[in-house]
């Protein structure tokens, strides 16, 4: 990396010194330029690659509760039929929408999309 490699000079003035000033030392401008910009590349990347472990893990959620809605995730139970998401029962009878396996193939859809979006924008 280029910031390993900067080298730093004295920048101190012949007068400064023999008025007891301590060294002062300092960068060649372009050299930490060009340092920075080597930088942002590298944060842009590592950003990219941020974004889309974040997408493939939403995918993966996705496909859980997609294996869920496709399967026979409920069983009849005294009081009429329960699901299970999640290992917790949830009674059919009560079930709001929110807790529905296609409701959460639908959210977790959503989230994948908008991390593929965000990961081009630091392409």
């Amino acid at each position: 990396m280029l910031c390993d490699e900067l080298e730093k000079f004295d920048a101190t003035s012949n007068a400064e010194r023999s008025a007891g000033i301590e060294s002062l030392y300092a960068y060649d401008a372009d050299e930490v330029d060009a340092a920075i910009e080597e930088l942002k590349r590298e944060n842009r990347r590592l950003k990219r690659a941020l974004w889309l472990a974040r997408a493939e893990s939403a995918k993966d959620a996705k496909c859980r509760y997609y294996r869920l809605a496709q399967k026979e995730v409920c069983d009849p139970q005294p009081h009429g039929w329960s699901c299970y998401i999640n290992g917790e029962v949830y009674p059919t009878g009560k079930m709001s929408r929110k807790l529905e396996p296609h409701y959460w193939c639908d959210i977790w859809s959503e989230v994948e999309r908008k991390c593929r979006a965000k990961a081009e924008e630091y392409k």
